[in-house]
C-alpha cells in the first residue's frame, strides 16, 4: 500500500490535530488515488467536517468511514484478540487487526491533547502493515501514558490508548463545513507557514527555498532581542540588519510581511531608501492600508476608535466593545489583523497578529489563535476581547487574502 500524499504529510506536520477546516482548501483538485488514501489510511486525523471536505473534493459518501470510536473498536471482531490478550503485533504482521490498532494510535493521537506526534503516523498512515513507524508510535504512547510493557503491541497498549479515546471527544466526520473551510489555498498556505515558525527551533528551522536560496527561520528569531549578528531575509530582497548586543525592536510586522512573502503572495514591502536598495515591509500602524490596495487582498474590516477631540486616545464603551467583538468572530485562519496603539501617528506602537485558527463559538472572549512575534519568539496564543478591547487600541484593521 502507497504511504500518505506528500501534501498531506505537510499538513499532519505543521498544524494542530485533529486537523481544522483549513485543511479543506488543500483537498480541491487533488487525485481520487490521493483522496481515497487519506479516507483510508488518515481519516481519524481529521477534524470536524473534513468528511464533508473529502466528499466535496470528489469521494462518494461510501469512500468516507465514520470517524473511530472507544465503542467501535471494543466490538471489532478483528480486534477483540488483542484485546483479550491473545494476540500481540509484531513487525511485518498485517491485516485487519493491525490497521485497527493503528487508527486506534492516530485517533488518540489527535484527539488527546500533548499526545506525541509519532502517534499521527505521518508517512504510512494506517496501511495495515506494521513497521517501524508503528514500532515507533507504540513506543511513544507507552512514554506519554507511563506503560511498562515492551515487545510487540498488546492487551496493555490495546487498553491504555481505548481508555484515552473513550475520554476524548469524539470527531463529526460529515458535519457541515465550518467556515474556515472557505479559505483560499494561499491564506492556508499563510497559515500552514506561520504555524511552522512558531513550531520552529534553531536546531530544526523551518526552510524554504526560494530564488536559488534556502531561507531559514526559527521563532527565536522574532524576538525582540537579535539571536544572532546577521540579517533577517526573506525573497525578492528584503533584508533587515540584526545585532546581538543593540537595544533590539518588536518583529511583528517582520513576522507578517515575511509569512505572506514566502506564502507568494503580494506583500506591500517598499524600499526603505533611493541609495539602500532592500525592502523593508509597513511598520504595523500603516501596513492594513498599505496590504488592502493590493491584487488579491480585502479588507474585511477597519475600526476606528480614534476619539475625535484627542486622536491619539481610543473612545471607550459598550459600541466599540461590540463592534472588536464582532470583528474577533469574523477572523478567519490566514486573516492578518493589524492594531494601532494608543499614541501619536508615526509612534510604530502597533501589532501584527496572524490568525490560525477561529475563536471557539461558546467562548465569550472571542479569540482566535494568532502566531505573532513576542518578547522572546514568535508564539502561537489566543488574544481576544480581554487582550483588544477597553480602549487598548485605537484602529484595527482586518485583512484576507482572497485571490
Amino acid at each position: 500500500m502507497s504511504g500518505l500524499p506528500m501534501f498531506f504529510r505537510a499538513l499532519i506536520r505543521t498544524g494542530p490535530l485533529p486537523l481544522s477546516g483549513t485543511a479543506a482548501a488543500s483537498f480541491m483538485g487533488r487525485s481520487a488515488a490521493d483522496l481515497s488514501r487519506i479516507a483510508t489510511q488518515a481519516v481519524d486525523l481529521l477534524g470536524d467536517g473534513l468528511g464533508t471536505a473529502l466528499i466535496e473534493a470528489g469521494l462518494a459518501p461510501s469512500q468516507v468511514p465514520p470517524a473511530l470510536t472507544a465503542a467501535a473498536l471494543r466490538s471489532d471482531p478483528d480486534f477483540a484478540p488483542v484485546l483479550a490478550g491473545e494476540r500481540t503485533l509484531a513487525r511485518h504482521d498485517e491485516g485487519p487487526a493491525v490497521r485497527a490498532a493503528q487508527r486506534l494510535l492516530q485517533a488518540v493521537g489527535a484527539r488527546r491533547g500533548g499526545a506525541p506526534a509519532e502517534l499521527a503516523l505521518s508517512v504510512w498512515g494506517a496501511d495495515g502493515d506494521w513497521g517501524d513507524e508503528s514500532i515507533a508510535a507504540t513506543a511513544a504512547a507507552r512514554v506519554h501514558f507511563g506503560l511498562k510493557a515492551d515487545g510487540p503491541f498488546g492487551a496493555v497498549d490495546a487498553h491504555a490508548l481505548l481508555a484515552a479515546l473513550a475520554d476524548a471527544r469524539p470527531t463529526d466526520l460529515l458535519a457541515p463545513l465550518p467556515p474556515e473551510a472557505k479559505i483560499s489555498a494561499g491564506a492556508l498556505r499563510i497559515c500552514q507557514i506561520a504555524e511552522a515558525i512558531a513550531a520552529a527551533t534553531p536546531e530544526a528551522p523551518y526552510t524554504h527555498a526560494a530564488e536559488g536560496t534556502t531561507f531559514s527561520y526559527c521563532a527565536e528569531d522574532f524576538g525582540v532581542a537579535a539571536r544572532l549578528d546577521g540579517a533577517l531575509l526573506a525573497p525578492g530582497g528584503v533584508r533587515y540588519g540584526l545585532r546581538t548586543g543593540s537595544p533590539g525592536y518588536w518583529k511583528c510586522n517582520i513576522l507578517g510581511g515575511i509569512v505572506i512573502t514566502l506564502a507568494g503572495l503580494p506583500n506591500a514591502a517598499f524600499y526603505w531608501s533611493d541609495r539602500v536598495r532592500t525592502l523593508h515591509f509597513p511598520r504595523t500602524e500603516r501596513f492594513g492600508a498599505c496590504l488592502r490596495v493590493l491584487p488579491g487582498w480585502q479588507q474585511v474590516r477597519h475600526l476606528d476608535h480614534r476619539d475625535p477631540d484627542d486622536e491619539t486616545q481610543p473612545l471607550r464603551g459598550p459600541a466599540q466593545q461590540a463592534e472588536i467583538l464582532e470583528l474577533l468572530r469574523e477572523a478567519l485562519p490566514g486573516d492578518l489583523l493589524f492594531v494601532d496603539h494608543p499614541g501619536a501617528p508615526g509612534n510604530n506602537g502597533g501589532h501584527t497578529r496572524i490568525t490560525v485558527a477561529v475563536a471557539a463559538a461558546d467562548d465569550p472572549d472571542a479569540a482566535p489563535a494568532f502566531v505573532q512575534a513576542g518578547e522572546l519568539k514568535a508564539v502561537r496564543r489566543r488574544d481576544g476581547l480581554a487582550a483588544l478591547g477597553g480602549g487598548a487600541e485605537i484602529q484595527l484593521w482586518l485583512l484576507r487574502f482572497t485571490g
